[in-house]
């Protein structure tokens, strides 16, 4: 729903709007269709390709060190 891929989100509420910008899921459908589709401006798409790249970089890292604790606490036993 956050990610615009029922409907459009411009015809949800301003806030709703505003808030789903912030997240990434707004990146994975709505973004790329509102910037072939000409809603979306060029200052607008770079400044949501920095926003999407810090969302990249982010769950990245969250992954890495989930990952690394993860392996901390795994024991394996057996062959």
């Amino acid at each position: 729903l956050l990610g615009g891929q029922m409907f459009p989100l411009d015809l949800m509420p301003a806030w709703f709007f505003h808030l789903s910008q912030w997240l990434p899921y707004y990146y994975q459908m709505y973004f790329p269709t509102a910037i072939f589709t000409g809603r979306i401006d060029l200052a607008a798409a770079l400044a949501g390709l920095a926003l999407q790249s810090f969302w990249v970089a982010a769950l990245l890292g969250l992954a890495r060190l989930l990952w690394v604790r993860g392996l901390r606490r795994h024991t394996a036993v057996g062959g």
